[in-house]
């Protein structure tokens, strides 16, 4: 399996590069059209490393993403959000996105709204652009298998959980965004 990371040459595509290869032993594959926010000297660091690929070219470039995809099978999740502000008419109802490199989908994530995903390959790596920094006091985490909330999953069998979500407590009981 490999990742795709789009926009691989800016700063903060390159830098989740370097630790990629710094921390993984899976290939990258690094796609950049190098506009002005892309630095080709980003790429120096790792340029020589046989787990980094570059590819010059546009995110939104279908005849080049499908040959990628077929030389490189990406990973897949299907991302779950939920609406936490109480103050809203849609509170406590969910949405679920499939994510993959064929589908070329991202989903915005306004303030007050929780996520969780199923990775539906073997493995998978999420990357997050936040308008704020992480603030753990501030993440309630709801059962996954909430009744109230009745995600269908479409899982076959149980999944494996993270340790903070076999933790995850009932919506009703949680002290969801009460700073909203």
């Amino acid at each position: 399996m490999s990742i795709f990371v789009t926009g691989g040459a800016g700063f903060i595509g390159a830098n989740f590069v370097l630790d990629w290869v710094a921390n993984n032993e899976e290939p990258i594959i690094s796609i950049d059209n190098l506009t002005y926010v892309g630095n080709s000297e980003n790429r120096t660091a790792v340029e020589k490393n046989e787990r980094y690929t570059f590819i010059q070219g546009s995110f939104g470039d279908k005849g080049l993403f499908q040959g990628l995809l077929v030389k490189y099978k990406p990973r897949a999740v299907f991302d779950v959000t939920v609406d936490l502000r109480k103050s809203s008419l849609v509170f406590g109802q969910w949405v679920g996105v499939e994510f993959n490199a064929e589908n070329h989908r991202q989903l915005w994530l306004p303030e007050g709204f929780g996520h969780v995903f199923v990775v539906l390959s073997e493995s998978a790596e999420f990357l997050y652009k936040t308008t704020h920094y992480y603030a753990k006091g501030y993440e309630p985490c709801i059962a996954w298998d909430d009744t109230e909330i009745n995600i269908d999953w479409s899982l076959k069998g149980q999944p494996q959980l993270s340790g903070k979500n076999q933790k995850g407590v009932l919506f009703k009981s949680s002290q969801v965004c009460p700073w909203i």
